[in-house]
């Protein structure tokens, strides 16, 4: 089974890491899916996006439990985590908007040089 397959079974998405360094590209997939995350400080280092509206954070067992209850309990939560998931994904990780700015930064230094 690969990932996406695996991701779309589920109702919400657990990412409870502890270590780590890097962008979460499994996080940014999730988001692009439009799966409600919960995940911890640590998990959403490098991805700039807010918590409580495009994901949930919790930093320990007590806290990953009562937030997994709150977000299965609450389907207008599960929603809106949605909506935001996937609009930050689309407006911050589009391959097309992120070649363009990609573009624009290489084009700045070359003209720079000149």
């Amino acid at each position: 089974m690969d990932g996406k397959t695996f991701m779309q079974q589920y109702d919400i998405m657990l990412v409870p890491l502890l270590a780590g360094s890097g962008v979460r590209i499994k996080i940014i997939e999730g988001m692009a899916m439009g799966k409600p995350i919960i995940t911890t400080s640590i998990g959403i280092e490098g991805i700039e996006c807010v918590a409580g509206q495009d994901v949930l954070l919790a930093d320990s067992p007590e806290q990953f439990a009562d937030t997994i209850n709150k977000c299965l309990a609450d389907d207008e939560l599960k929603r809106s985590l949605r909506k935001n998931a996937r609009k930050f994904a689309e407006e911050n990780y589009d391959i097309g908007k992120t070649t363009s700015r990609l573009m624009e930064f290489y084009n700045e230094r070359i003209l720079q040089r000149q």
